[in-house]
């Protein structure tokens, strides 16, 4: 006696053809996650340094980016990958938000004059330049739903190998954490030092400016020396 599964099965296979069948009920099998190994493009193409003070980003990028590879809750509310409360941040914000002060800060430790505004109501340039790196990865990160096939300068891309997944699934956060040793021992460092091991590991083939990045970063190893 068939199960009401296989009805409902054999029925769609007819209106919709098999192939289409398949995909669907495969999706329901349990989910198998596969972390990708952890690779860092800093800011992508965005600036590594701030051209007016000679302030280097290489540090707020890199940590952002591990955030970025773990991923998380990116949207309030449905619709959501691991979604947080209506009134919570999300994983992503938080993280955003951090980009933002930690971009604020390195101009300001930098040249403290740049702390301050000279024009009322418009921001110092340490705000200005926060605020502006802020809009861009609020709004390059964002996935727009398709979680499961992010760029590497999109939330949560650390997840691209999944098997039977869906944006509902709560990623493994123990297996991805297993991929972090080396990037948060790597953080400890100056931002000369992550700029060095980001250039090592840098594939050869980018969806950015590759030779724009390299450029920047062997200006922050410079300022180091």
């Amino acid at each position: 006696m068939f199960s009401t599964i296989k009805i409902l099965t054999i029925s769609l296979s007819l209106v919709v053809g098999s192939s289409f069948v398949t995909r669907v009920f495969a999706s329901s099998e349990a989910c198998i996650q596969e972390a990708a190994e952890f690779v860092s493009d800093s800011c992508t193409s965005l600036n590594q340094y701030d051209r007016v003070t000679g302030a280097s980003y290489v540090k707020c990028c890199f940590i952002h980016d591990i955030a970025y590879y773990k991923g998380g809750s990116e949207k309030r509310g449905n619709g959501s990958i691991f979604p947080a409360g209506a009134a919570s941040p999300t994983d992503k914000e938080n993280a955003d938000n951090e980009f933002a002060k930690c971009i604020k800060n390195a101009i300001c430790l930098k040249d403290p004059s740049r702390c301050k505004s000279k024009i009322p109501f418009v921001g110092s340039h340490a705000e200005r330049t926060a605020w502006t790196m802020l809009q861009a990865v609020k709004l390059l990160g964002d996935t727009s739903g398709n979680c499961l096939h992010n760029d590497d300068w999109q939330w949560g891309y650390g997840w691209k190998k999944t098997k039977g997944c869906s944006c509902r699934h709560e990623p493994n956060f123990s297996q991805i954490d297993g991929k972090l040793h080396k990037a948060l021992r790597v953080a400890e460092g100056t931002d000369a030092e992550i700029a060095q091991w980001i250039k090592k590991q840098l594939p050869k083939k980018t969806q950015f400016p590759r030779a724009k990045v390299i450029s920047d970063l062997d200006q922050v190893i410079n300022q180091g020396k």
